[in-house]
């Protein structure tokens, strides 16, 4: 199998896919979004700008990734209070890491 295939596989059973300092613009990875979340994922964005793949994002965070990668416990968990299906694996990892 090759690595692509692999990343495919892994995508479409993804709860939850964080994209971090990238465009999104090159194929075939930035496919990768499109696949999490025609399956029902979540995409969240941590990019300086907009991307092609906005529309696609639960939620967008723009920003120096630097500054970003500080503001990720406090945005994620902001974020999963508005969610309604978060699997009892994920629930249990928020409790564990406090997030």
């Amino acid at each position: 199998m090759r690595n692509y295939d692999i990343c495919e596989d892994k995508a479409r059973k993804t709860i939850v896919m964080l994209v971090m300092g990238t465009s999104i613009r090159v194929t075939p990875a930035s496919d990768l979004v499109d696949i999490v979340e025609k399956q029902g994922g979540k995409v969240i964005l941590f990019t300086r700008s907009d991307t092609p793949k906005d529309d696609l994002a639960s939620l967008h965070i723009r920003g120096d990734l630097s500054d970003i990668l500080l503001m990720i416990p406090k945005e994620l968990k902001k974020y999963l209070q508005t969610q309604d299906n978060i699997p009892k694996s994920v629930r249990k990892l928020i409790r564990k890491y406090k997030i």
